[in-house]
């Protein structure tokens, strides 16, 4: 099923991409770098930086498909996502987004993951989304306010529970201030699961993004 949907997802990608010319839709694409990149409140970069970018399709009808990725882990090693969904208004001011990704790590072995997930955008500013991996029956719920301030400064608020088969569950916050492509994020996480002391879970992130 893994190797299936994998497959699915990057034929489905590489088809969109080739004839988006020729499709009434959007091509973007973004890079960035970050002090550390946290993944659910947790270092994937040994609280190391990590150079990031990806590219995405979105069709006029709400189709998406796009690619991204990020330095993860050792020297050498990285993330490679590959996702789709579909955006459609289901009463004014609501919109859903149901899609799925995968989670590929090409120099790690038995480490690639998919999920499906949905989620509600709310025209005040809230968001939520439910994300699951149901081969080995995890599950991520999230949920984020975004709020903008005065002199181009936004903020984000953000709570996450992850709840997990065989690893210990936990939850993780996140409060963001952003500007224009800079961003500086404050991450808690609440339970000790990585090395180090408890303390080690609060880290500070500054961020640098730009699309095109």
């Amino acid at each position: 099923m893994k190797t299936t949907m994998r497959r699915v997802l990057a034929t489905a990608l590489l088809l969109a991409l080739g004839n988006a010319a020729f499709a009434a839709g959007k091509l973007e694409a973004n890079i960035g770098v970050v002090s550390n990149y946290i993944f659910r409140g947790v270092t994937q970069t040994g609280d190391e930086g990590a150079v990031q970018g990806g590219i995405d399709y979105t069709d006029a009808s709400g189709f998406y498909l796009g690619a991204w990725t990020s330095e993860a882990g050792s020297t050498g090693s990285y993330e490679l996502d590959l996702y789709g969904g579909y955006v459609f208004t289901i009463q004014r001011g609501i919109e859903l987004d149901v899609g799925l990704i995968s989670y590929q790590y090409p120099n790690v072995s038995n480490t690639s993951f998919e999920e499906i997930f949905i989620g509600a955008d709310f025209q005040n500013g809230f968001t939520a989304r439910f994300w699951a991996d149901l081969d080995n029956k995890n599950y991520y719920l999230e949920g984020a306010y975004d709020m903008p301030l005065t002199q181009g400064y936004d903020l984000n608020l953000h709570l996450g529970m992850y709840s997990r088969d065989i690893l210990p569950d936990y939850n993780d916050f996140a409060v963001t201030i952003s500007k224009d492509d800079f961003s500086l994020a404050l991450t808690f996480t609440d339970d000790d699961i990585q090395a180090g002391n408890p303390t080690d879970n609060y880290r500070v992130v500054v961020g640098w993004k730009k699309t095109f």
